[in-house]
Parts: structure tokens; sequence; C-alpha cells
């Protein structure tokens, strides 16, 4: 018993040290409050639309006073994301923690990678209104859904219960062509697609009519 016991405290501290660093850490905590934080840069639909991507206080943020919000701006529709401006990457993880508000009438949340211009990039969309997930690649500028592994083409919605206004994990794998979703660190979908695979930007993303709060942004580049 006392062997078995130490074989697993070795076998943890083993994982521990081996486990990888992250490249960025954002808790938005140490920002300006009002405004978009250092390193960041607010996406928006089109170059020249306004994006309003603010740091504000949250009572219920997992790390506290503030978090990345997207509040509202009623420019002209389409995707939103908020973009790191440093630590361009192929491959990696990128993890956060999302919050979408019931106040709109779809609320909604995700992530991006591979982001080269406001045309061109992938996110992955949770959706509490229509309660699914799906993953695009943005070509051009037009959203293209894509199919889980294993589906038709046409079949790329994922159901899943995204429930507003409370706090969720959000993390996207990306490796080469293979890029997987995880849910509360449960895998809900895997996506191969070979259209972007060199470096890119990662951040957050939601909608021009959607607000949307995020917190302990995490980055694992991988180059």
């Amino acid at each position: 018993m006392v062997l078995q016991a130490g074989v697993k405290a070795l076998s943890w501290l083993l994982a521990l040290l081996m486990a990888p660093t992250p490249t960025e850490i954002a808790t938005f905590d140490t920002a300006i409050y009002g405004k978009t934080p250092a390193g960041w840069m607010g996406g928006a639909a089109r170059p020249g639309d306004a994006a309003s991507w603010k740091v504000i206080k949250d009572p219920t943020a997992p790390s506290q006073p503030y978090v990345l919000a997207h509040v509202p701006s009623g420019g002209p529709a389409g995707p939103r994301p908020a973009i790191l401006e440093d630590h361009p990457c192929s491959d990696g993880e990128i993890i956060v923690r999302f919050k979408a508000l019931s106040r709109d009438a779809e609320p909604q949340a995700g992530l991006v990678w591979r982001y080269r211009d406001p045309g061109n990039y992938y996110y992955v969309r949770a959706n509490a209104a229509n309660r699914n997930v799906i993953l695009y690649r943005v070509s051009g500028g037009k959203s293209i859904p894509l199919a889980p592994r294993g589906r038709a083409s046409h079949d790329y919605t994922v159901p899943h219960h995204v429930f507003p206004d409370s706090w969720t994990i959000l993390k996207v794998v990306f490796s080469g062509p293979r890029m997987s979703v995880y849910y509360n660190h449960r895998r809900i979908l895997q996506v191969e697609d070979a259209h972007f695979t060199g470096s890119g930007r990662v951040g957050v993303w939601t909608r021009a009519s959607s607000a949307a709060h995020f917190d302990d942004f995490k980055l694992f580049a991988r180059r």
C-alpha cells in the first residue's frame, strides 16, 4: 500500500512538472476599466466598422474584479472577434471562461484561432438560444460551417445545452488540419480542415448584437 501510494504521488508530480506552460494568460484584472485591454484589438465584421470591447466589472467573474466584455453598439450586423495581438501560432490550445447574457435574443460566444485578418480565420460558436455548438471557417469574409468528423458536409450542428448567464469553460485544441472543441472539459466535436494551417492569432468571439463576458483566457502555443 505504501509503495502504491508512493508511485501515485510520483506520477502526479511528474505530470505536474511536464504540464505545458501557458504562453499567455489574460484575467483582465489589471487592465484599464472601460477600455479595450492592452495587447488586444477589437475586430469588426468589416474593416472600418466599430466594435465595442471593454473591460468592465462583473461580480460573478471567476477572477475578480474585471472581465473582457462585448457591449453591443448597434452597428452593422456580423461577427465581433477580439484578437490577442501577440503570440501568433500554427498549433496550440486556447481556453476561456465565458458567459453569454440572456438579455439578448440570441446569446452566444466563442473562440477564434488562426486569425489572419477580419475575413479569414476559424471560430467556434456556442449558441444558448439554439442550444448548439458549430465550428466555422471564415474565408473571404464568408462564414462556412464545418461538419464534424464522420458526418456528411451538411450535418454540421452539434446539439448541446449552452446555459446563458452562467460561466462555462470552452477550449479548442488545433494541430495541423485537426481541431477539437471541448465544453466544460468534455470533447464534443472534432473537425478536419486544411484551408488554414499556417500561423495566425487567437482570440474570443461573439456577434454584433450579443453581449458576452470573458475571463481567464489562456493560450498554449506550439509553433
